[in-house]
């Protein structure tokens, strides 16, 4: 897939805090990450930053979550300008690197919200 030039695609894996130098001052992040949403496996959920307050690391799947790296970010005035999060319930949270096919089902779904969220210019 062909990205605009002004388009970074990066994969942060479990990598946490380590992400910091990756997000820090950026324009438009847009984060998409396995959560512990209601729906069934493969449904996903648009968030905004003001959707994370509150919440605790049980959000995410990962040891140091978004919440956390934001939370950084922000104490160190290295918060992204605006910030979107694709919220994607997995089938199981067991290690692996392979998509399970309901959440495959739903990347077709997921990459047009993707792609509709990079060409918006509206606050969310």
């Amino acid at each position: 897939m062909n990205l605009p030039s002004n388009v970074e695609a990066a994969d942060g894996g479990t990598f946490g805090l380590d992400l910091l130098d990756l997000i820090a001052n950026r324009e438009k992040l847009i984060v998409i990450d396995a959560a512990d949403i209601d729906g069934p496996p493969g449904f996903f959920i648009k968030l905004s930053h003001d959707d994370l307050a509150g919440q605790v690391s049980s959000l995410s799947l990962h040891d140091v979550g978004l919440v956390e790296l934001l939370a950084v970010a922000k104490k160190l005035k290295l918060m992204p300008s605006r910030i979107v999060i694709f919220a994607v319930k997995p089938a199981s949270i067991e290690p692996g690197l392979d998509l399970s096919p309901s959440v495959s089902a739903a990347l077709p779904l997921l990459i047009r919200a993707i792609l509709d969220e990079l060409n918006s210019r509206e606050l969310l």
